[in-house]
């Protein structure tokens, strides 16, 4: 099986602005997810901030990297979703799953 492709986006565009992409990638048989961030996108934050962001985007991560297994995971990050993803993705390594010795990473 391929990899799961898994796309963080920028501060304001939201899911949404990767839709058509995530629909031609499932068109080609790959599974995509696509992370929302609870502080960005078109409404006001409400009071969450990029800590709730890495938050997201850590569980998120995780449950995609479990799914994934051998298959692993190939992560998109547009902007802002770049330096929001760095700190999720240090446990996530083939290298950290080693560690663990689990499968996958």
């Amino acid at each position: 099986m391929p990899p799961i492709i898994f796309i963080v986006p920028g501060l304001w565009e939201g899911p949404q602005a990767f839709k058509p992409l995530q629909q031609t990638l499932e068109a080609s048989g790959l599974t995509v997810h696509i992370c929302a961030l609870p502080s960005t996108g078109t409404t006001a934050s409400q009071g969450l901030t990029v800590k709730h962001d890495r938050a997201a985007i850590t569980q998120d991560l995780a449950r995609v990297v479990e799914r994934a297994g051998q298959d692993g995971v190939v992560v998109f990050l547009h902007s802002a979703g770049g330096f929001l993803c760095c700190d999720a993705m240090k446990d996530l390594t083939a290298n950290a799953f080693d560690a663990a010795n689990k499968k996958g990473g």
